[in-house]
């Protein structure tokens, strides 16, 4: 058998391809004329065990030729073949380069199985591989075929495999952050997104849940949880709401409506939904992501989440209307940057007053914005060695701001000023003079005579979503170096004539490095109390009416 076995093998490498590896498992795997006997069931053993040889041979085989051979067979004779085939692929953990086919046999055999056993071996895997991204490759290859998978044309899943599979997901999120990007990556939204909308999630909730530990709710929880921490920056933003975060957040709702649940720090789902969407609201002031958001409202945001809005508790209401408030405020304000005059043009012979400017960075290097093809054509001279240089930096992987969304950054603040009338024209065309020299703005509003409400769910809505910050916690944040807490403080002890308001705005260098986020430079700017909407107890609410609250 097994010379029969080595004569068909190719001895050719490069003709060990995808499809032959196909031919060969519809061959002799699905080969009707094999019946499920003894000896048929030996000859299925002994392929199964050459399978190894298969994928050492041909891994660089793309992995969408096999998967409709897989699905066949798992289809076909998996009930059979399960408790072989697990440990076959059980002692495949071993090989690095094999993750795709590794998860997707086993994603397949969650469906199936009830063996436990596969789920222990794998987190052992995930535990002893330091290794990430080749568990982030498996964790993509499971929610392809997860996606792939047609429940119609299978087996229902037991409820045990269902438990088996959401576990292995919470297990891999919470293990790092990493993982849950590389799941979004492969499909892992869509994924996850089918299995609360379809068959297998109705089986699981045959029997109501009555606590955050269920599969379902934690692998839930923990996605929104991670999501409202890791959207910290634009480009992974971009990459969430292309791969259809708003889709799983609106699905998520859904369904928090139907089973609320506890989580962590006494927030329910709801409330975890809420933080998601505050932590996007950051951040809509960069143009991909205020450009993906609207796309992703026009596809997902349906009559039936505008109207389980109105029956949610008014923290996720609140968070929701203050993204639209703030789309509609970055709408205008981007309007108002195609005026004539704004000076966004590097070119500083620029002379072009139309007032529909459409503002482009150079390609090269992202640094500089022109209105023009001929105001970039007549400024390369000067620009050339500059562009150079900037050009090593992206190319080496570091992230360089987007001018316009600086510019961006620069109106909001200016909006803010000429809200609360204050002209602050030199400290702005300071900051101005520094958008292009690396450094990313964060702008920190303090309220110091406004008592937070008590409310978890609410102080986080404030951290998270208005950037609402208290006084202790801002001299106490552990993203500002030692070093600047002293400048920090002096800024704070200089107010002391009960201005309500405080912007502070503080400069971080780019790409924003996880942990510590060392301060460049922090600006204190006392603004005045409004004229109107003051009332003796000290509480103004007419102050921060048309205010874009980020």
């Amino acid at each position: 058998m097994d010379v029969y076995f080595k004569n068909i093998f190719p001895d050719n490498r490069k003709s060990f391809t995808g499809a032959w590896i196909k031919y060969f498992i519809e061959e002799f795997i699905l080969a009707p004329e094999l019946p499920f006997t003894n000896q048929g069931l030996d000859f299925r053993d002994r392929i199964l065990w050459v399978i190894p040889e298969l994928l050492a041979r041909g891994h660089h085989a793309a992995p969408p030729k096999l998967e409709s051979s897989f699905c066949r067979f798992f289809q076909k004779q998996g009930h059979f073949l399960l408790p072989l085939i697990s440990r076959v692929w059980l002692n495949l953990l071993d090989t690095r380069h094999e993750a795709t086919f590794k998860w997707a046999a086993l994603t397949l055999t969650f469906f199936y199985c009830e063996d436990h056993d596969i789920g222990e071996g794998l987190k052992g895997y995930i535990i002893s591989n330091p290794d990430f991204d080749v568990v982030a490759l498996g964790v993509r290859e499971l929610a392809y075929l997860i996606t792939k998978c047609q429940f119609s044309n299978v087996a229902c899943p037991t409820r045990r495999s269902l438990n088996n599979l959401m576990n292995i997901l919470s297990f891999c999120f919470r293990s790092s952050t990493s993982l849950l990007i590389g799941f979004l990556a492969g499909g892992g939204v869509s994924a996850l997104s089918r299995l609360l909308s379809g068959p297998p999630l109705q089986l699981m909730l045959a029997q109501p849940i009555e606590s955050a530990d269920h599969p379902v709710s934690l692998t839930i929880m923990i996605c929104l949880d991670l999501f409202a921490r890791c959207l910290d920056h634009p480009s992974s933003a971009s990459e969430a709401l292309q791969a259809g975060l708003l889709k799983f957040v609106v699905r998520a709702a859904g369904y928090y409506g139907h089973k609320p649940t506890n989580g962590e720090h006494g927030l329910d789902l709801g409330d975890m939904v809420a933080l998601v969407l505050a932590s996007i609201s950051r951040l809509l002031v960069y143009p991909s992501v205020l450009r993906r958001f609207k796309r992703s409202m026009t596809r997902h945001v349906t009559e039936e989440w505008e109207n389980m809005l109105e029956e949610s508790h008014g923290f996720l209401s609140e968070v929701w209307e203050s993204c639209i408030d703030n789309i509609n405020c970055l709408d205008d304000i981007r309007e108002d940057l195609k005026e004539p005059g704004s000076g966004l043009c590097d070119y500083k012979e620029c002379s072009n007053d139309d007032k529909d400017v459409k503002y482009r960075c150079c390609s090269s290097c992202r640094r500089v914005i022109y209105c023009s093809y001929t105001c970039a054509k007549k400024n390369w001279p000067r620009h050339k060695a500059a562009c150079l240089e900037a050009s090593k930096i992206v190319k080496g992987g570091i992230t360089v701001p987007d001018p316009i969304a600086i510019a961006t950054f620069y109106s909001v603040i200016q909006y803010y000023v000429e809200i609360f009338s204050r002209d602050l024209d030199d400290r702005l065309r300071d900051f101005q003079d520094k958008s292009h020299s690396k450094v990313l703005p964060v702008v920190v509003l303090e309220f110091s005579h406004i008592e937070l409400d008590s409310n978890a769910g609410y102080q986080l809505m404030n951290q998270s979503c208005f950037n609402i910050i208290d006084q202790e916690e801002a001299i106490q944040d552990q993203r500002l170096l030692p070093a600047n807490q002293s400048q920090i403080l002096e800024y704070r002890s200089g107010s002391e004539d009960n201005n309500p308001l405080e912007v502070v705005v503080a400069f971080f260098p780019a790409p924003w490095p996880s942990g510590a986020w060392p301060v460049v430079e922090a600006i204190s700017v006392p603004v005045g109390r409004s004229a109107e909407g003051s009332d003796d107890d000290g509480e103004s609410e007419g102050e921060l009416e048309g205010v874009p609250r980020f």
